[in-house]
């Protein structure tokens, strides 16, 4: 028996390795098109992975959590002894989550929202939402974001590894003592 389950978890963890985006379908989650899930393990989406949705073109960062129950509700069981509470999580398009983020049960967010790094999030967001804290809150749009964020802007996207190195030391060390 433990034999098959060491088994099981290689597999689980070579092909989420391999194929996240393959693997979250697979386990149930209903995922969309052109998703990115760098850095995605075989517990990010918790026991109910069928009850999470998440869009087109979405990016959930490493190390995010996908909760749909409440753990919490275990206290309760010597007096209801079936009881669970459970939410689904739906995430919209074009939506980026920040890395260390917690999505919690009964959580929506909207179309275009971004989500920054370690962000506990709760409830419902409108469509671009800027969305950060613990309790996560919107703090303006992703407008708003974009217009703060675009002095610092690198152009090091399409830059292969050596290029962006050498660029970024440039740029951030050329005037630096070290």
């Amino acid at each position: 028996m433990i034999v098959i389950r060491i088994i099981l978890y290689v597999y689980r963890f070579v092909r989420v390795t391999i194929d996240p985006v393959g693997y979250a379908r697979w386990i149930g989650v209903r995922i969309g098109n052109d998703c990115h899930l760098p850095g995605a393990r075989e517990s990010m989406f918790g026991s109910e992975p069928y009850l999470i949705k998440i869009g087109d073109n979405v990016t959930v960062s490493h190390d995010c959590d996908f909760i749909t129950h409440d753990g919490g509700i275990r206290q309760f069981r010597k007096i209801a002894p079936d009881i669970d509470i459970m939410g689904p999580i739906i995430i919209g398009n074009d939506v980026f989550v920040g890395a260390h983020s917690v999505l919690l049960p009964d959580t929506i967010l909207g179309d275009r929202c971004v989500v920054g790094s370690g962000a506990m999030v709760k409830g419902h967001f409108e469509p671009d939402s800027l969305i950060v804290g613990n309790p996560a809150r919107r703090i303006g749009s992703v407008q708003d974001y974009w217009e703060r964020a675009r002095s610092k802007t690198v152009p090091t996207f399409f830059l292969k590894p050596k290029e962006k190195r050498k660029f970024l030391e440039d740029y951030y060390w050329h005037n630096s003592a070290d």
